[in-house]
């Protein structure tokens, strides 16, 4: 009988991540001081990792309750759908979600890719026959006023201060250009970096950007007390893997994002987030 409290633990949490905490949507709030010019005050509405399949009833609820969030900006890191033939519940889920000044996005290496079973752990040449087309995603996303950017950027007006977003592509599936995204970026602009993969962050902070949104670790998506994320699938280390984090004078947002792919459906003291980031500008 000794074995009948461990057996019972374990079935419960079990239980706990399959049948309720990945599906216990938050929107939680974080502060965040940033030493460049820009506008006193910033509020972000970021969202990552949707991973919208036709069965998330309650994921797309929680999206639609998203439209009365009062942003200057929307940023998305990617991850939109599992299956880019879904593009209509982009519609179904975004549709009227806006920023004041605007609404930006990046795609992540499940908009592009195919997975199966095989490819959920360990790292993995990627096939070529399960690459996807993302077109009619953004092709939906740029009608709800999302701005896709491909290794690109934008100026925003935000109250008469401009603010660069920078949108890298997809590092995980090698398809930055980090270079190529900064090309227009003048040396005394603020820069918001919108990237899917958080591995990239030093060759971000290294070009003084003051702010890196992403995504991609689902923050672990199972974790354990005190050991916190036990995998994250990419190089960052893994204490940043979730939440704010400092390198220098940038500042990394890694969000634990609001799905899970189809193939592990469950989360432990990772709990899915949309995150309004209230940002304030403070130039030293």
């Amino acid at each position: 009988m000794v074995w009948l409290i461990p057996a019972i633990l374990v079935i419960g949490i079990v239980l706990w991540a399959v049948l309720y905490e990945r599906l216990n949507y938050r929107l939680r709030e974080r502060s965040i001081v940033l030493p460049f010019p820009g506008p006193e005050r910033l509020t972000i509405l970021h969202l990552s990792d949707l991973h919208l399949v036709p069965r998330c009833r309650r994921l797309t609820a929680f999206l639609r309750s998203l439209r009365n969030v009062e942003a200057d900006l929307v940023l998305y890191t990617g991850d939109f759908l599992e299956d880019p033939g879904d593009a209509p519940l982009l519609e179904e889920a975004l549709s009227g979600i806006a920023g004041r000044y605007g609404s930006f996005g990046v795609f992540g290496n499940h908009d592009y890719y195919r997975y199966v079973w095989t490819e959920v752990f360990g790292k993995f040449p990627h096939a070529t026959h399960r690459m996807q087309d993302i077109t009619r995603a953004r092709e939906t996303l740029e009608k709800l006023g999302v701005r896709c950017l491909f290794n690109s950027s934008f100026v925003v007006d935000c109250g008469g201060y401009p603010i660069r977003i920078v949108g890298i592509d997809d590092p995980y599936l090698e398809r930055d250009d980090i270079d190529q995204a900064f090309a227009d970026v003048g040396q005394n602009e603020t820069v918001i970096a919108l990237v899917h993969s958080p591995g990239v962050y030093r060759e971000l902070a290294d070009r003084k950007v003051a702010l890196i949104l992403s995504g991609h670790t689902h923050g672990g998506q199972l974790r354990l007390p005190w050991l916190g994320a036990l995998v994250t699938r990419s190089p960052i280390p893994k204490r940043m893997a979730m939440g704010i984090s400092q390198i220098g004078e940038t500042t990394l947002f890694v969000s634990p994002g609001l799905g899970v792919t189809p193939r592990l459906p469950f989360r432990f003291l990772s709990p899915p987030e949309a995150t309004i980031l209230r940002v304030r500008f403070q130039p030293q």
